[in-house]
């Protein structure tokens, strides 16, 4: 190859490149913020929970989605939304996803502390050196 194709291959390769770098800044990145409180209401069905939170000295209720990628832990161990009861305290990891009308709060994560025994079928989310 001569020079002359050498530079027309080089051009190229860095237009390719540089237009796959400037797509992905067009994507916009989530923006992740916790909350925590205690669920009032659960829907299966809808795949949603109310949540009472309270922040700054108020009481507020808000509806959050989950689907099949939101990770449920309850005492350190993995569980499903059929796990989650009214009045479980809970951390959630959070994101917005649409907008305007179609706007909704997504659980990405959601962390149950319960005191007393609980017991799934589910595994372990976390396993310790030498455990089962």
């Amino acid at each position: 190859m001569d020079w002359t194709g050498r530079w027309v291959l080089l051009g190229i390769t860095v237009a390719v490149v540089t237009g796959g770098l400037a797509c992905q800044r067009d994507v916009p990145r989530r923006k992740y913020n916790t909350f925590e409180g205690r669920v009032l209401e659960i829907d299966l069905a809808k795949k949603r929970v109310r949540v009472e939170i309270e922040r700054d000295g108020r009481t507020n209720t808000a509806w959050g989605q989950f689907d099949d990628k939101t990770e449920i832990v309850i005492n350190g161990r993995a569980a499903t939304p059929a796990d989650v009861q009214v009045g479980d305290n809970v951390k959630v990891i959070w994101y917005k996803q649409g907008e305007g009308e179609d706007r909704r709060l997504m659980a990405s994560k959601v962390e149950i502390t319960r005191t007393g025994e609980w017991v799934t079928t589910s595994v372990p989310a976390t396993t310790a050196p030498g455990s089962p």
